[in-house]
């Protein structure tokens, strides 16, 4: 009877485990969604990253390139910043929304609860509008088909709290996205001295009608070492705020000009100038790209209103420098 007893008993407590395993897995799945940030059906034409702390970020897609647009929250001048844009860095950004990943419910915002209470859980995980960084992606018809708002982190650093346009709930997704939320001009920028976007990954073969100009020397026939030098050479920083308000203010006669052509009749004159920045003798450039028929109007546009100036240090002008000699 008692053998009997303890096997009804350990049926029931069997029973019981079996229940509570799959009631916690029902749970779990009810407050977990399996879903990507972005559709990967959508044709981008924009891309949009706003910080009340930096300013605001635009990509442009124009068919064969990015275009990047820079607006400062600290500008004297509201004036855009055009810059050429790494693309390898956006490929992997729009992949890493695309991605399928898992979504952990926070905050259900269609239980009981005032709106007053959900911006007040908004602000707890800096999701409010004046608080999260807001990514926005548009499709062709230049509509926003997705609209993320980025938080905090939680405590242990490996989730991100998240709300998008549509979906007024909170979510925590895994933090590696994190990678890619930043909207500072010169993470996104492409820093190579030919960039590769307009250049389409320009060779030495591809450069054409070389010339250079010093204080002492004009319109000189390049070198292939100084040829060399600027299909390896990268930028350190671009002006903006104050500096590039004190650099035109302090602007100088160039004290070294570089033009020439690729093999698709697109111009490019850079010219460089004397600048102490943050303290440090350095030299910036000035990049203008003159597009070809080989571009549309679109991207013509563009490509004209490249406006960026660029920082290298005394040592690598030296080695453009000595490279003529």
């Amino acid at each position: 009877m008692k053998i009997k007893i303890l096997s009804i008993t350990l049926s029931i407590l069997v029973a019981i485990f079996f229940v509570s395993i799959f009631s916690q897995k029902r749970n779990e799945n009810f407050n977990t969604l399996d879903s990507a940030l972005l559709n990967k059906k959508y044709e981008l034409s924009k891309i949009s990253i706003f910080s009340n702390d930096d300013g605001q970020v635009n990509f442009y897609n124009y068919e064969n390139f990015w275009g990047g647009e820079f607006f400062s929250k600290n500008a004297q001048n509201k004036n855009p910043i055009y810059f050429c844009v790494d693309e390898n860095l956006l490929n992997e950004f729009i992949l890493a929304f695309q991605k399928i990943q898992s979504f952990d419910l926070v905050l259900d915002s269609k239980k009981n609860i005032s709106s007053k209470e959900l911006n007040q859980k908004y602000d707890e995980y800096n999701l409010s509008d004046e608080s999260s960084i807001v990514i926005s992606f548009f499709d062709k018809q230049e509509n926003c088909v997705s609209k993320i708002y980025f938080g905090a982190l939680n405590e242990s650093q490996n989730k991100i709290f998240l709300r998008t346009q549509n979906n007024f709930s909170v979510y925590t997704i895994d933090s590696s996205i994190i990678n890619f939320i930043d909207c500072k001009m010169e993470f996104w920028a492409d820093k190579n001295f030919i960039p590769k976007s307009i250049s389409s990954n320009i060779v030495f073969s591809d450069i054409q009608n070389f010339t250079f100009s010093t204080d002492s020397l004009q319109n000189q026939n390049a070198p292939n070492s100084l040829i060399e030098q600027f299909l390896k050479l990268r930028f350190s920083n671009i002006l903006q705020d104050d500096d590039f308000a004190n650099f035109q203010a302090s602007k100088q006669d160039s004290i070294f000009e570089a033009n020439f052509f690729d093999g698709r009749g697109v111009g490019y004159n850079y010219k460089f100038y004397p600048y102490n920045f943050q303290n440090t003798d350095c030299v910036v450039y000035t990049l203008s790209v003159t597009p070809s028929i080989v571009f549309s109007k679109e991207q013509s546009d563009f490509i004209k209103k490249i406006n960026c100036t660029n920082t290298i240090s005394q040592w690598t002008f030296n080695s453009i420098v000595q490279s003529i000699n």
